[in-house]
């Protein structure tokens, strides 16, 4: 079975990371491979809310709305935009029944995995290596964020697309 693309991606950035014996090109890599699984991520919240909608609703001109003013407005890798997009969709409530069937812990980490992206996202998208303020994880690591993701992810999904709306 071929890897994902964004698993191979994260290999050949690994990859060059660990042939490198410069500083500032180990830290492009580094920011490369945080700006990649941050994509990922905000491709799989997308897709997620695309799937939602259309469970409840197929018409193609309330589907347009949707992406253009709720998905193309949620960027960032910003978890209470996106949880406040999912209220929008599919109520307070169901949210908060969600969340109490999640176990707490992968929840926590979930998040908090999330959280230290952003950090690290935000400042490598908007510093050049001169500027930036952070230090990023390793290629690897971000590769590990992304294997345990890429686990928990098919979870959240079900659970989501599983809810029945009562608003």
């Amino acid at each position: 079975m071929a890897l994902p693309l964004i698993e191979k991606n994260l290999d050949i950035i690994d990859s060059f990371y660990n042939k490198s014996n410069d500083p500032n090109e180990q830290k492009l890599y580094s920011k490369q491979a945080i700006i990649e699984l941050c994509g990922w991520i905000e491709n799989e919240e997308d897709s997620l809310v695309r799937r939602i909608v259309k469970k409840f609703n197929r018409d193609p001109i309330y589907l347009s709305r949707i992406e253009k003013e709720l998905i193309k407005k949620n960027y960032s890798l910003d978890h209470e935009k996106f949880l406040k997009m999912l209220r929008y969709l599919i109520g307070d409530l169901n949210i908060k029944r969600i969340e109490r069937k999640l176990n707490n812990l992968d929840y926590d980490k979930f998040k908090n995995i999330l959280k230290r992206l952003k950090e690290m996202r935000d400042d490598a998208a908007h510093n050049d290596l001169g500027h930036a303020q952070k230090s990023y994880s390793a290629p690897s690591i971000t590769k590990a964020d992304y294997l345990w993701l890429k686990g928990y992810f098919p979870m959240i999904k079900r659970r989501f697309i599983s809810v029945s709306v009562t608003r």
